[in-house]
């Protein structure tokens, strides 16, 4: 980080970063949700009656509800996922258009090397300009989020586990 910025603005922008992070984390996580669910056959899917062939009538509906209320449930999970990522999302439309580039390659990508790789060849945005850019964007970004309270893996599971519970 250069030495331009105040230790108040250092520490912003780490948390920013923080925050990004965390947004990438569950963006990826989203990810692996949306493909657990889409793994998981349909009722009506051949699959169903081939996997189902041997059995009591009695276990093939227990497979089946269990199948139907896994699927629910998953798709409950990628539903707080996404109120959480839209929100992000509709945060950066408050940013230019350069800037929102930059971040969406920051969240979309599973690393740096990925991210650079990325910028370069899909924006035609260097390593170098990416590193004089960040640090001014994660500081108009502080403008709009909360960034003293990024949004966790963790807290959305206890959030989904709180919910299954009022449930029952």
């Amino acid at each position: 980080m250069s030495k331009w910025y105040s230790d108040e603005e250092k520490q912003i922008i780490e948390k920013v970063k923080e925050y990004l992070k965390c947004i990438r984390t569950l963006k990826q996580e989203r990810l692996s949700l949306k493909y657990e669910y889409d793994d998981i056959p349909l009722p009506q899917s051949p699959n169903i009656g081939d996997e189902m062939f041997g059995g009591s009538i009695r276990s093939k509906d227990h497979q089946l509800n269990s199948r139907i209320m896994r699927r629910e449930l998953l798709l409950k999970r990628i539903e707080m996922f996404d109120e959480v990522i839209d929100r992000f999302t509709y945060t950066l439309y408050l940013l230019k258009g350069g800037q929102r580039t930059i971040i969406n390659c920051f969240v979309d990508s599973r690393g740096y090397g990925e991210m650079i790789q990325k910028l370069e060849e899909m924006y035609f945005i260097n390593e170098r300009a990416y590193s004089r850019n960040i640090n001014n964007i994660c500081l108009e970004l502080s403008k709009y989020i909360d960034y003293e309270n990024p949004p966790r893996i963790e807290d959305l599971n206890r959030k989904f586990n709180e919910m299954i519970w009022e449930k029952k």
